[in-house]
């Protein structure tokens, strides 16, 4: 391969498209913009706007992040890793989120 050649990235796996969905799917259902849930979760915004686009394959590293996270622990394990979850199934994200700011208010 010559130097003038664009490097072409590899596609990323449905199951990791799935994921960049219902990541993108959590932080507009928590009515965050990019820039406040990408400091939630410890990344850059840009960083962020590659994972919820599909250009960079959304790491393990940032799903254990946002379990660590309290206002997400609930949602992460409800919505994002249940991989029989839909990434359209908004009762469970709606549940999952309601669920923590109940937790969060006592």
């Amino acid at each position: 391969m010559s130097s003038n050649e664009p490097v072409k990235s590899k596609p990323i796996e449905q199951r990791d498209v799935v994921l960049s969905e219902k990541l993108r799917a959590i932080r507009k259902a928590m009515k965050m913009s990019r820039p406040v849930f990408a400091d939630l979760v410890g990344v850059p915004p840009v960083t962020l706007k590659n994972y919820e686009n599909k250009y960079r394959k959304t790491p393990g590293s940032l799903i254990v992040k946002m379990g660590e996270v309290a206002r997400l622990k609930r949602v992460v394990a409800e919505y994002l890793i249940d991989s029989s979850v839909a990434v359209d199934d908004s009762a469970r994200l709606i549940f999952a989120l309601q669920d923590r700011n109940r937790k969060g208010a006592a």
